[in-house]
């Protein structure tokens, strides 16, 4: 699924290439996606069978004719025929042709892969939201948040919605939210903040900005370690019961959601808060699902 997410991904990137009217070296962009040129040129190829893609000396451009006037029709047709849906939330042609749109696309910050799907209707009203610059209201662990909404981004599995609150820059977890409704008054997206989001859009894709620990058991450390660990864990060292693994995360919910894969071999070591919250977040299920029982 990791293979099929990150190829779906770089087409939709080349193809909004395509569609702003830029050439494309595919040396330069193999190197931009870190892959090798075989692999763009399977990339090509997929776009070129449905497309009137020309190629001349190495370089590839879109047909002059077709700039600005590819029909809802030619996406949609491409949108079925590429497979891209299973990068998205709602699995159809209708919003992976909204995807593809330049003007909607500014509302996104798409990394691969995923398997967390968000509610499609939050999905729409947030992204109608941040391209009409509508603050919005919605409630958010236990608290009620007037925010103004600037991007929709995707790291790790998880999305997050990007916004500022009281002039603050803060990501909420997309499936937290609820309650969700437009505001009649619009806003000026601020210089400061698009500039921040900006500076954080490699932080996002590649970098952690926290660290912590977790404990694996013997019980478990084979079989995660022969499946192959994620890029942002690091073994520390072994003991009698297990490992110890730093773990690299940008927001919590990423080490969280490990723990649940990998329970009950896992223990957050460090910080503490978080093996608290899993506990708590345990407890409640246990209470939710007795109560469902009796």
């Amino acid at each position: 699924m990791a293979h099929k997410d990150n190829t779906s991904t770089r087409i939709v990137e080349i193809l909004k290439l395509f569609l702003l009217g830029q050439s494309i070296d595919l040396k330069a962009l193999s190197q931009e996606f870190n892959v090798s040129l075989r692999t763009i040129q399977r990339d090509m190829e997929k776009l070129c069978k449905h497309l009137p893609i020309q190629k001349s000396n190495g370089i590839y451009t879109l047909e002059p004719y077709a700039l600005g006037r590819l029909s809802y029709k030619d996406l949609k047709h491409f949108a079925k025929q590429s497979g891209l849906a299973n990068l998205y939330p709602k699995l159809d042609a209708d919003f992976i042709v909204d995807l593809l749109n330049p003007n909607i696309t500014q509302s996104f910050i798409i990394t691969p892969p995923n398997r967390q799907m968000p509610d499609y209707d939050t999905f729409e009203k947030l992204s109608i939201a941040i391209l009409t610059a509508h603050k919005i209201s919605f409630a958010y662990k236990d608290k009620t948040r007037l925010v103004e909404p600037y991007k929709i981004i995707h790291i790790k599995g998880i999305w997050y919605l990007l916004a500022a609150e009281k002039d603050k820059l803060k990501h909420f977890t997309l499936s937290k939210i609820h309650s969700l409704r437009q505001n009649s008054t619009q806003f000026k997206p601020k210089k400061e903040i698009l500039a921040l989001i900006d500076s954080q859009n490699t932080e996002f894709r590649n970098e952690c900005s926290y660290k912590a620990t977790i404990h694996i058991s013997s019980s478990a450390l084979e079989f995660f370690t022969r499946k192959g660990m994620p890029k942002n864990l690091k073994q520390l060292r072994t003991n009698s019961s297990g490992a110890i693994f730093e773990v690299s995360y940008a927001f919590k919910d990423e080490v969280i959601n490990l723990a649940k894969m990998w329970l009950p071999a896992i223990r957050i070591l460090e910080p503490k808060e978080l093996q608290t919250h899993l506990e708590n977040l345990l407890k409640t299920y246990l209470q939710k699902a007795k109560r469902q029982i009796l």
